[in-house]
């Protein structure tokens, strides 16, 4: 199999073509939003690999990159305890094929007496099961680092 212009090889290999890998990513993708949301963080580490790198936009106390899985469990620490555990998100749809996952989300939170409520892209990098890279960008990053400071 050949690529297609622009594209590039990964692991090796050409990208795999559409079909099983996009429906095992999109599983992938679902149960980890549904593990987040149930606080079971022992599902959503095994869908993390150990050396992921986690991209949050912006200017605030939670803007950064956190790089490998404990870094990011500790973020998911640091989230919870700033909005009191009100974090939550709601999913609207989730969209993927071999190698990326795009999420789309509504971000609901409270902290301080303040409400946010935000529309979000989340970015996946996939590979053999598990998520290598993560980029969230949000509708309104000025209202998002008001928001967390």
């Amino acid at each position: 199999m050949s690529l297609w212009p622009g594209e590039r090889s990964h692991d090796g290999g050409p990208r795999v073509p559409a079909g099983p890998a996009n429906a095992t990513n999109e599983r992938l993708l679902r149960q980890g939003y549904a593990a987040f949301a149930d606080g079971d963080l022992d599902t959503v580490r095994t869908l993390l690999a150990e050396d992921i790198v986690w991209h949050n936009g912006g200017a605030n106390q939670l803007a950064g990159e956190y790089t490998g899985l404990d870094e990011v469990l500790d973020y998911f620490g640091q989230l919870m305890e700033v909005t009191d555990g009100t974090f939550k998100l709601d999913v609207h749809d989730i969209l993927a094929n071999d190698m990326h996952g795009i999420v789309l989300v509504t971000v609901h939170a409270e902290r301080d007496g303040r409400r946010l409520e935000m529309n979000e892209v989340h970015i996946w990098h996939l590979e053999q099961g598990q998520a290598e890279e993560f980029w969230s960008f949000a509708e309104d990053v000025a209202e998002m680092d008001a928001f967390f400071g």
